[in-house]
């Protein structure tokens, strides 16, 4: 039987603090926790176990549903513990550190049930802890999703209301504004927070981010050059920064309206990094998303997780809106070839621009928490294999029209008559619906076809 799990009335406090305290500097946070529940009614009252909560609370992850259910249960009469547990629980979500998207969703609606009742139990003149606890229950309600935006926005303006010289009021409600894709409601909120005194990173960083959202270059350049960044207006009358690189972004159909009610679907691009918080993206997706090969996208300031490239760490950032959207065109294609590689080398017969993305063989498909970015696991990435069947997208550059590419597509398949291509939307587009019925039946047949 394992430690913690003993019985209370078997179990030596002092023995057991001494193997909890051993516990979180192993990171071993789910045995911690677990004693800490066998001991809930003693937290407040033993000095070396609230020392140990202390710890807890600033160090670790959130525990488990059931040890968060019935500490929550435990302390309803307890508002500054329950207070305290809702703080580790808003960190937690805040670094993504639930398992995938309903998941989060849920704790902090939990949350937000538990800190309602807990206030119940507040007593009168416990102004700073009610103040305290407006404050959690307002960014529980932001994090519990879109669903609760109108009760997180009006938590946030009351509490503006009711200490309008508060500086992190009007930053937290920018921050709000800036999940919520309202960028310039976050512009305004966060430039009411540099009024009152902060101009720390945090407002800074969001400020950029909201006005570049809002497609405010002169603030953005304003907030950039106020962190120390060395910037330039571009053509575009954005902030433009040269040489960021590429780096990688997060796509998701979270706030797609296409996708509403449904878990986020996600997938990792490539982007060509052209100020702080936005770039061009380099790599047709292979889902559909609002972004694609071309588009201008918006991402976060703090990146979710790291990929290894050549040696370097790459950082991923979390998408936030397509400011732009790009003047190519991408039409989808299925394909067949003899051996690996064929479909891809096809580009070669291209004109330059034209390009042909075969997602078969080169899109790596990877675990939930690798796409989440939480960074707590080894994952070693997985090989392409080869394939006869493929499936991609062409992409048609600026100022070349999509017939013009199809001549040039056909050509090049003259010349290779061992390779089966068809993409129906391509000819849908030129108004060929003939050519389109055609290439149906091949995309058919090519599905019929073993890999």
């Amino acid at each position: 039987m394992a430690w913690w799990s003993r019985k209370k009335d078997a179990q030596d406090l002092g023995a057991g603090l001494e193997l909890a305290r051993r516990a979180l500097e192993q990171h071993e946070y789910a045995e911690v926790w677990n004693f800490i529940a066998s001991h809930a009614a003693e937290v407040g009252h033993a000095p070396e176990l609230d020392t140990l909560w202390t710890d807890v609370v600033e160090r670790a992850p959130a525990p488990t549903d059931e040890v968060l259910e019935a500490l929550f249960t435990g302390w309803v009469e307890r508002p500054l513990t329950t207070l305290q547990l809702g703080e580790v629980v808003i960190r937690s979500l805040e670094e993504g550190g639930f398992e995938d998207y309903a998941d989060a969703r849920a704790r902090a609606e939990q949350l937000v049930s538990a800190l309602q009742l807990a206030a119940r139990a507040i007593g009168a003149g416990e102004d700073q802890l009610v103040a305290a606890f407006h404050h959690s229950l307002a960014n529980a309600l932001r994090l519990a999703g879109p669903g609760r935006d109108a009760e997180a926005v009006a938590a946030y303006e009351a509490i503006i209301a009711s200490t309008p010289g508060k500086a992190s009021s009007w930053y937290n409600l920018g921050l709000l504004h800036k999940q919520r894709r309202r960028f310039a409601e976050g512009v305004v909120a966060n430039r009411r927070a540099r009024e009152l005194g902060d101009d720390s990173e945090a407002v800074l960083w969001n400020l950029g981010i909201c006005a570049t959202g809002a497609l405010d270059g002169e603030t953005a350049l304003e907030a950039w050059r106020a962190l120390g960044m060395t910037l330039e207006q571009g053509e575009d009358g954005l902030p433009f920064m040269p040489g960021l690189g590429m780096v990688q972004v997060r796509l998701s159909t979270e706030g797609d309206r296409a996708w509403e009610g449904e878990e986020p679907e996600y997938e990792h691009v490539w982007i060509r990094r052209l100020s702080p918080c936005h770039g061009r993206v380099l790599s047709p997706t292979m889902a559909d998303f609002q972004a694609d090969y071309g588009d201008l996208v918006l991402h976060d300031g703090a990146a979710i997780g790291f990929r290894m490239q050549d040696g370097q760490r790459i950082p991923r950032f979390p998408q936030l809106g397509v400011l732009r959207k790009g003047e190519e065109r991408c039409f989808r294609f299925a394909a067949l070839q003899v051996e690996g590689g064929q479909v891809a080398a096809l580009e070669e017969l291209l004109p330059e621009g034209c390009l042909l993305y075969p997602h078969t063989e080169q899109v790596e498909m990877i675990c939930r928490e690798c796409v989440r970015g939480s960074g707590r696991h080894e994952h070693r990435p997985t090989e392409l294999r080869t394939h006869r069947q493929l499936f991609g997208k062409l992409v048609v550059p600026a100022r070349m029209e999509p017939a013009e590419y199809l001549r040039h597509l056909q050509a090049a398949l003259v010349q290779r008559p061992h390779l089966t291509l068809a993409s129906p939307a391509l000819h849908l587009a030129l108004g060929d619906e003939v050519g389109a019925r055609r290439a149906e039946q091949t995309w058919e047949q090519i599905e019929a076809t073993e890999d």
